[in-house]
């Protein structure tokens, strides 16, 4: 699995979870599962924009599948953006880190840059509003992004 899609996918779990979005933070954990067995993510993510309900249709448990695609492209988007920060940070070694201490980097820039989850939360606006999602729930996410219950699952140990 590419560096990129790992660490967006662990990003997105973490806002789900952050979000109270416990079965679709699962459900990207399974996701994760796919990749690594070979499945490709743009595929994965284009199967679950294509999904015909919207959030409410059945309740908010049918709004996990259209949130995942938003998070994850977001966290790709933000990952992009701040790689070369990391790089800058952690030298040439970066490339050979596990995927822990890649967490625990993007963990500490988390909390270094305060700007950090204003520009996540501008991402996920964007792509949210791209991939038609609701007002009152890309209004949930951008809280979400930038309430502390996230900066407590990216700095978790």
């Amino acid at each position: 699995m590419a560096r990129q899609d790992e660490v967006a996918l662990w990003l997105a779990t973490a806002t789900l979870k952050a979000d109270g979005q416990e079965i679709a933070a699962l459900d990207t954990e399974g996701l994760m599962a796919d990749i690594e067995a070979g499945k490709d993510l743009d595929t994965s993510l284009e199967e679950m924009r294509r999904f015909d309900r919207k959030g409410g249709d059945f309740g908010a448990e049918i709004i996990g599948p259209l949130l995942i695609p938003i998070v994850v492209e977001a966290a790709k988007q933000l990952w992009a953006t701040y790689l070369k920060e990391l790089t800058e940070q952690g030298g040439k070694q970066l490339a050979i880190l596990t995927i822990d201490a890649v967490k625990a980097a993007v963990g500490r820039l988390w909390s270094d840059k305060p700007d950090l989850p204003t520009r996540y939360a501008a991402l996920i606006r964007a792509e949210a509003e791209r991939q038609g999602l609701a007002a009152d729930q890309v209004e949930r996410l951008v809280q979400t992004v930038k309430s502390p219950l996230l900066t407590e699952e990216i700095t978790a140990p």
